[in-house]
């Protein structure tokens, strides 16, 4: 059975590279427009089912019956990543992710559709009740139904409970769930939202005292900062010389998270390895790099 479980949303990314500077209120004609498959639980689980390899990974979601939700099938399956049990419904159609990234690659808008986990219910998850009781480790989202998120406290709180807090205005629902997670990772603004503090140690002192054993918040090219019960560190890696998208780069950082805990490493260790998953994402117009690999990641380490 798979040893992680990954509970969330499914969508198709569609990205425009801009060129050029972007300039608001006209239309911009210069852009590069790709899709791919994505959504932050699903790019996680993809992430990290390349790492580990087939069989080891299990995505409990939701897509429309339309050509998108096979796409995204297909290509989890192509990666290794089991999707079997994911639900097909005709109510709603799959979720779609709409970005637009700057001329270096930044993030510089993006809007999602993310109804369709509403039919992530407590029911859908007790059909597989076995499959997530075996899993050692489990991987929500914020945007999980409230019932849903309730159910998971109540029936699998003993397992080490991953989340991604992917948006600053998902602050809010993840503060509800602090209370069950062994890990929370956040970028600096999304920890700022959630805390109302600026200053890294004192976000940190106050999501641990909240019950979190494990806090990462990532800095964009400053590096990254860890926390936990034992101790706090912040690796600062050399920059990058170039940057294709940053989309996804956060979701392969958080895939080395939940790697990096299955192997049992450091907080210094922990930030090495998922700094150089995200790199290896940076290099890729896709939201996922299909280059990415543990022999990839570990050569990154070598540089």
């Amino acid at each position: 059975m798979a040893e992680v479980v990954c509970i969330g949303l499914a969508s198709i990314d569609i990205i425009g590279f801009a060129r050029h500077p972007i300039v608001t209120g006209v239309k911009n004609t210069d852009f590069k427009v790709r899709s791919s498959s994505g959504g932050i639980v699903r790019n996680i689980a993809e992430n990290l089912a390349r790492l580990l390899g087939p069989g080891h990974v299990e995505l409990l979601s939701c897509v429309g019956d339309d050509p998108q939700g096979q796409m995204l099938l297909r290509d989890c399956r192509a990666a290794g990543l089991g999707c079997e049990q994911v639900q097909v419904t005709q109510a709603l159609p799959t979720s779609v992710f709409m970005g637009i990234t700057s001329p270096d690659g930044e993030m510089y808008f993006g809007a999602a559709d993310g109804e369709i986990t509403s039919y992530i219910t407590p029911e859908y998850l007790n059909r597989h009740r076995k499959l997530l009781h075996q899993a050692q480790v489990l991987l929500i989202c914020p945007t999980l139904p409230a019932a849903t998120l309730d159910y998971i406290r109540q029936n699998y709180g003993d397992k080490p409970i991953f989340l991604d807090i992917g948006a600053p205005a998902l602050a809010e629902p993840t503060a509800a769930c602090l209370d069950m997670l062994h890990t929370l990772k956040a970028n600096q603004q999304e920890a700022q939202a959630l805390t109302g503090e600026t200053d890294l140690d004192r976000i940190a002192d106050q999501v641990l005292a909240r019950g979190v054993q494990n806090l990462c918040v990532t800095l964009g090219p400053g590096g990254s900062y860890w926390a936990s019960q034992d101790g706090r560190t912040r690796y600062s890696p050399p920059p990058l010389s170039h940057a294709v998208s940053a989309t996804g780069a956060g979701d392969a950082f958080t895939a080395g998270l939940l790697y990096s805990f299955l192997q049992g490493l450091s907080g210094r260790a922990t930030l090495e390895f998922s700094t150089a998953c995200a790199n290896l994402a940076l290099q890729s117009e896709e939201t996922v790099n299909p280059a990415l690999s543990l022999a990839a990641v570990q050569a990154v380490l070598k540089q």
